[in-house]
């Protein structure tokens, strides 16, 4: 789902449905996406960290503009239903 998040940011989300150990974060996925930081250029990672939650726990977790843009736009909810 491709989704225009703010005037320089755009999201591009995908969802997935997993088993139990099917994956393992801390050791498969690695995040090689950087951006760069305006003040002076510094070239920062795009993911702080990764984490599986239930949609119930999205705000804990995400930023409260992403975690508005799921109250609001895209319901992890029903897509969480829809991949079960």
């Amino acid at each position: 789902m491709f989704i225009v998040y703010s005037r320089d940011k755009d999201l591009h989300l995908f969802a997935v449905r997993v088993t139990g150990d099917a994956v393992k974060l801390d050791e498969e996925c690695v995040c090689e996406s950087y951006f760069p930081r305006r003040r002076d250029g510094t070239m920062i990672p795009e993911m702080d960290a990764y984490r599986w939650v239930t949609p119930v726990d999205i705000d804990q977790y995400a930023g409260r503009s992403l975690a508005r843009l799921f109250q609001t736009t895209l319901s992890l909810t029903e897509l969480h239903q829809t991949l079960a």
